[in-house]
């Protein structure tokens, strides 16, 4: 094997059919023992996990501070309790 200028290894198709590995199926490398590299095909389940982690990220990053929302969703509930009121007493 060798590794293309683009940083790919292409493994060879018998050695592919023995491990049941399928185009486009995702791969985790690993660090072995000393210069020692180790591939293996990853579990579906572990996608799943990933992808959630990635909208939970994403969803924190874009989030603002969970007090401050606290606050803003309270006194906006005060407004319209304040607004509720003046309508019964008109």
């Amino acid at each position: 094997m060798r590794l293309s200028s683009k940083g790919q290894i292409i493994i060879p198709a018998s050695l592919r059919r023995q491990l049941g590995l399928k185009k486009g199926q995702a791969m985790e490398v690993r660090r072995g023992d000393g210069r020692e590299l180790i591939f293996a095909p990853v579990e579906e389940q572990n996608l799943d996990l990933e992808a959630m982690l990635a909208q939970a990220r994403a969803w924190f990053a874009k989030a603002k501070d969970p007090v401050e929302e606290l606050h803003r969703r309270r006194k906006k509930e005060r407004e319209l309790e304040v607004q509720r009121r003046e309508r019964r007493s008109a």
